[in-house]
């Protein structure tokens, strides 16, 4: 993985793991699945994550699994 710092040094991945499509489950997120996939993007060396309040119930999602 390559990184970018910020302005405190910290390491930042230049690829980006984009959370506006978890899998779903009917209208909700599939904890159990975004888990697996977001889990597997970290172990691989992202610390990026997109994420917005208008993805639906991604933020959470995130919140939920990164706890």
């Amino acid at each position: 993985m390559q990184y970018r710092y910020d302005k405190e040094k910290n390491p930042v991945s230049m690829l980006a793991y984009g959370c506006m499509r978890f899998t779903k489950n009917g209208s909700a997120v599939d904890l159990d699945k975004a888990e697996q996939e977001l889990m597997y993007a970290i172990r691989h060396g992202v610390n990026y994550l997109d994420t917005a309040y208008v993805y639906a119930g991604n933020e959470e999602a995130v919140g939920t699994i990164l706890e």
